[in-house]
């Protein structure tokens, strides 16, 4: 997965507050992730270790900015986070008040954005395997079975 840091967006720097320290990240891939994925990125050149960030979703239909999680904290010049839906993004030392609320910690959309995902069919990565779980584990119990019958067969003798 490709990512690009500091990239220029214009759309997106209107967006921002201009006494803040921005970084937009803008990833190759633009889309619905399997799952969740864990993003981690160097940003020691931009903040200092333990400075606290925003970080917001750039919603390029609605041309607007939408929060997806505050209180990342730079640690050792790296941030963490997870998402959902790859797109651009913005790390910001500033909250955008006009964005709204940010999510419940772990709770986000497909979208990028703010929202409760209660389904956990949807939380779950696509493998692609389509194995039925219940026929093996009753197939493995068979065998056990007929594994341990001729073994006190063989010690009975």
């Amino acid at each position: 997965m490709k990512l690009t840091v500091g990239e220029n967006n214009p759309d997106i720097e209107k967006l921002m507050h201009k006494d803040g320290k921005n970084l937009i990240l803008s990833f190759a891939h633009h889309g619905k992730l399997p799952g969740k994925a864990e993003v981690k990125i160097y940003v020691g050149g931009t903040y200092a270790d333990g400075q606290e960030l925003y970080l917001y979703y750039y919603n390029p239909e609605t041309k607007a900015m939408e929060p997806v999680q505050k209180d990342i904290v730079v640690v050792d010049g790296y941030v963490a986070f997870e998402l959902a839906h790859c797109s651009d993004y913005v790390l910001t030392t500033k909250e955008i008040k006009e964005a709204g609320a940010f999510p419940v910690p772990g709770e986000q959309t497909p979208s990028g954005g703010a929202g409760r995902n209660n389904d956990s069919k949807h939380n779950v990565a696509a493998t692609g395997d389509k194995a039925p779980v219940t026929i093996l584990i009753v197939v493995m119990a068979a065998a056990v079975v007929a594994i341990a019958a001729v073994i006190w067969r063989k010690l009975r003798k």
